[in-house]
């Protein structure tokens, strides 16, 4: 889940077969609409696609102005299991790539074509044209989708560990 508010939240959602390939199936791609908006969506889709986990962004632990709490205390509190896990943008591309492109074998990341967003996003996710050798890419819209396939497979792919904090975050 990549969050947003004038830039939207995108959610994926995803099943894991018997040969650990990762099939995105659903998407929820909105604008201008509140956490609590989002939270009763994934929900509505919750039934359909049974939910183990959401990877979000870790910048979600930040406490909102507003309301005093962080986005990803406010998914925990509606029920949600969240993952949080740290990661550098080009750690978490290597790992998308590693699952399009193994060393051996076939990919390991498929995408549903119903998924027009996410795969319009992939086509154009891209690094600045004056500097293509920037370790960040550009921030032009298309980032949305991938920054939410690469909090999943990161929390996905390395080691998850929680550890329960004794504040409310």
């Amino acid at each position: 889940m990549d969050f947003g508010i004038r830039a939207p939240t995108v959610v994926l959602f995803a099943s894991l077969d018997q040969h650990n390939t990762l099939w995105i199936t659903h998407e929820y791609v909105q604008a201008g609409v509140p956490l609590s908006e989002h939270i009763t969506q994934i929900k509505s889709i919750q039934p359909l696609t049974p939910l183990s986990w959401i990877g979000v962004d870790p910048a979600g632990r930040q406490r909102g102005l507003q309301t005093g709490i962080s986005d990803i205390a406010a998914l925990r509190k509606a029920g949600l299991t969240i993952r949080d896990a740290r990661s550098s943008i080009h750690q978490g591309l290597d790992l998308i790539r590693s699952r399009l492109k193994p060393a051996t074998g076939h990919p390991t990341l498929m995408i549903q074509h119903s998924c027009t967003h996410l795969i319009k996003c992939l086509e154009t996710y891209h690094y600045p044209q004056d500097n293509p050798l920037s370790p960040t890419p550009e921030k032009d819209g298309s980032d949305h989708a991938i920054d939410a396939l690469r909090y999943m497979i990161q929390n996905l792919d390395q080691p998850y560990t929680h550890k329960k904090s004794t504040y409310l975050n």
